[in-house]
């Protein structure tokens, strides 16, 4: 029998094995079943000789050991021992056995693959790389040693699976998490007790999407595009000394604004949230971002819409043929004030009718709340319908203003005495250039006018396709923006340079009684009229200077006012959707309902602007506007950087940016966001508070007179309560985390490993390992999805991966 075994062909060889094998599984338990007198250790070593490479057997020798059920029974001298016969054929059985596992192991693939990284160790299957001689010599030694009954000799395949070496368990872990399998053990011993913040989803529902590309950039833009462009850009540039505003305000536009509008949207499309939840998933240390910005969302709808509302009266008020705020009442003919400028009293004691100040006057304007009222109806009723709606709506809010802004364009750079407006726009006033406080108008002007930091962004981002440039969007929406600024600008002081020189001929000729004679043109054109005299206020009485047909006046003045309300609608969207969302990614708008939900916020919202409709309201409105808005817009932008190019970081970034543009991140990008960014931001702040407590104009108001100690005491708070969310965040974190906690944000709706596994990686060169603080390889786990790839770089890449690599 032994002759023939041994003259079997190689194409006969697999099936004689086996039956040889369990021949001899045969032999061996009718013998030495009963005899229990040999030791073990001289029955496993033949079979330990098996396997051809030494490290793998001792692998699947342990998992054998350790299933083992009850020891083998202690010695009986009863029993009867073993034979000569039967102990001279079972050791040439096994030398047989020997040299044709010998044989049929070279053609078969070798196996400890972890010696040989090149080839990915996925493609093959864990069942088919086991030789089935090893396979046969575990059933043996199973039986010899009592680990299962004769009746049940491959009734425990689990077996085989614990018996298989670390690589090739490995390769059933998720790609890319570069650990072992007792690295594994250890992160499931060490799990987390998770807090669900998000609503659990049995299927992964998809966001509700933009009709294009178009609509899309249009909200953007429409969010972007406000009050601030038309309004606050014309007010802050005059305040700074016009040219020297500009250029400031230029090199912040490409050192904060652009990098800044692009990570917003790279992690609003990456992460399908509203923003604490995109952050809360891009990393659990950084949700306080997301808090911060729905405060500050918060805030700023409350006090836009009020200033809507001014929009919607003085709409109102022009459906005449003598617009009210061109000449004096009857009962004011004899008013210096009114005199001097209609539009100004009109603006003071028939719209807002301000006190003195905050400790004087009280009381409610019943048509200036009504009227935002009416504005917080238009806003729910544009939004009832959700983002579908909002898109329609955005065609027309969108692009009005565009079309209103280049007749006001033409109209005001032909008019007589432009030129004195534009020189001063763009004659800078160089020893303003050394002043933080005009560098830091700056970063809150972009910050603001760009509609960073809000939010609302990255919520409008969250309903776009996965796979969409957000490079490419980040550059228009921020080179729109700012050219609509620039546009507005050149209309506005075209205008106020035409007014500057009426009322400085008006003076010379003393038409306006008490005037001051020694001023020149341009002095007039530096009056601030008030925080909102440009539009308010200066625009209302050069409708009638440029117009003097008989209705001209009064059309252009609806024109006008009427893109002041959209451009206030769609800033008005925007920032609601920025807390919405928030709410939608905690599942309050399927317990309650979106409309539900929508209409409870803005009666709310309605029910509190009774605050800036009363007779203080101006001054709550520069008090939320600058200390719970403006100046925690630049904060929040410093935590935005800090998180991204430091606690998420670069190797993380690139790759989202990589999967959702299909392009390398620019290097001057990454400059921008890791280090110039956050820096000029910290410099500015920290100047900035320097000379407001040299000059002690800390809690003012905009004349410079300290505010009351109550309205200290709620600006602060308005302050705190939204820049104080991201260290409070990070605290929080890291206690939950001592006590076996973390929070759950829920699920992304898209499958991000699937289309992770497409990225082609590549080796990041040294220079920028140093700087950014990167990897050697940057998408290391998917090096086998190089169609040629090299083995010493793979297996390098391998091992830096294992190293340093992490999957968050």
């Amino acid at each position: 029998m032994e002759a023939n075994e041994g003259s079997v062909p190689m194409e006969n060889q697999d099936h004689s094995a086996s039956e040889g094998q369990t021949g001899q599984v045969q032999v061996e338990t009718e013998v030495n079943e009963p005899t229990p007198t040999q030791e073990p250790v001289e029955q496993q070593e033949p079979y330990q000789q098996l396997s051809p490479p030494a490290e793998p057997e001792s692998e699947q020798s342990q998992p054998t050991s350790t299933a083992a059920s009850p020891p083998p029974p202690p010695y009986q001298s009863n029993q009867p021992p073993v034979t000569e016969a039967s102990e001279a054929e079972v050791g040439s059985s096994k030398q047989d056995e020997k040299q044709k596992v010998k044989k049929e192991s070279e053609p078969l693939p070798q196996r400890p693959l972890e010696k040989n990284e090149d080839k990915p160790v996925t493609k093959i299957p864990v069942e088919e790389a086991e030789p089935e001689e090893i396979k046969d010599s575990k059933k043996s030694k199973s039986k010899k040693n009592k680990v299962q009954p004769k009746s049940q000799p491959e009734s425990k395949p689990a077996a085989n699976q614990k018996a298989e070496p670390e690589a090739f368990v490995a390769t059933k872990a998720e790609p890319g998490m570069g650990s072992s399998v007792h690295s594994d053990k250890k992160e499931k011993e060490a799990q987390l007790t998770k807090i669900d913040l998000a609503p659990k989803q049995e299927t992964k529902e998809p966001r509700e999407q933009y009709d294009n590309l178009f609509q899309y950039l249009l909200a953007c833009i429409g969010f972007a595009v406000g009050l601030g462009n038309v309004w606050r850009f014309p007010k802050v540039a005059l305040e700074n000394g016009g040219g020297a505003f500009i250029i400031p305000w230029v090199i912040v536009i490409i050192i904060q604004g652009i990098p800044l509008m692009m990570v917003e949207l790279v992690i609003g499309q990456r992460f399908r949230g509203g923003p604490l939840h995109s952050y809360g998933r891009m990393n659990k240390l950084c949700w306080g971002i997301g808090a911060s910005m729905g405060f500050v969302s918060v805030y700023l709808s409350l006090f836009y819409n009020s200033i809507l509302s001014w929009g919607f009266m003085y709409f109102f008020n022009s459906f005449t043929k003598d617009l009210p705020w061109l000449s004096c009442p009857v009962q004011h003919m004899n008013n210096t004030e009114c005199i001097s400028n209609p539009a100004r009293f009109y603006y003071d004691y028939s719209i807002v009718n301000w006190a003195p100040s905050l400790e004087e006057g009280s009381g409610v304007i019943w048509p200036l709340y009504f009227a935002t009222a009416f504005a917080w109806l238009v806003v729910f009723l544009a939004m009832m319908a959700g983002v579908q709606s909002v898109g329609k709506v955005i065609y027309f809010t969108a692009l009005y203003p565009y079309l209103m802004l280049t007749i006001l364009f033409f109209i005001g750079v032909t008019s007589d005495g432009a030129e004195h407006g534009l020189e001063y726009l763009f004659d800078p006033d160089w020893s303003k250039m050394a002043d933080f406080r005009v560098w830091q108008a700056a970063s809150e002007q972009v910050f603001f006018s760009a509609s960073l930091a809000f939010g609302g962004l990255i919520a409008i981002a969250s309903y776009m396709p996965v796979k969409n440039n957000t490079m490419r969007d980040a550059i228009i929406i921020v080179v729109v923006n700012s050219l609509t600024s620039l546009y507005a600008a050149f209309g506005i002081f075209s205008i106020k340079g035409h007014m500057a020189k009426d009322e400085y001929t008006r003076c010379q000729e003393d038409l306006i009684p008490g005037c001051n004679k020694t001023l020149v043109i341009k002095d007039y054109v530096a009056q601030d009229d008030s925080s909102a005299g440009l539009v308010f206020i200066s625009m209302a009485k050069a409708l009638d200077l440029i117009d003097d047909t008989e209705y001209g006046a009064s059309v252009l003045s609806m024109m006008f006012y009427l893109m002041i309300i959209t451009l206030g609608l769609d800033s008005a969207f925007g920032s609601l959707e920025g807390y919405l969302s928030i709410l939608k990614d905690f599942g309050v708008m399927k317990k309650v309902g979106y409309k539900w939900v929508l209409c409870i916020c803005c009666a709310c919202s309605g029910i509190f602007a009774m605050l800036f409709a009363s007779v203080h309201g101006t001054y709550f409105i520069d008090i939320f506007d600058k200390y719970g808005c403006v100046l925690v817009l630049v904060f929040v932008g410093l935590f935005e950087f800090i998180s991204v190019g430091w606690i998420y970081g670069f190797n993380n970034f690139t790759r989202d940016f990589k999967l959702l543009t299909d392009m390398k991140l620019p290097v001057p990008f990454m400059i921008l966001i890791k280090y110039v960014g956050p820096l000029t931001i910290l410099i500015t702040l920290v100047g900035q508070f320097v000379l407001e407590a040299e000059d002690d104009k800390f809690l003012t108001y905009l004349d410079g007179e300290a505010l009351p100690w109550w309205a200290q005491v709620i600006a602060m708070l308005l302050f705190l309560s939204a820049a104080i969310w991201f260290p409070l965040g990070v605290i929080t974190t890291c206690y939950i985390n001592r006590a076996r906690k973390s929070f759950d944000w829920g699920e992304i709706d898209f499958d991000y490993e699937e289309l992770k596994k497409d990225l082609k990686p590549s080796e990041n060169p040294r220079w920028q390992q140093v700087v950014f603080f990167l990897d050697k390889y940057d998408y290391p786990e998917n090096l086998g999805n190089l169609e040629d790839p090299d083995p010493k770089q793979s297996s390098g890449a391998q091992i830096c991966f294992n190293k340093t690599g992490r999957h968050l």
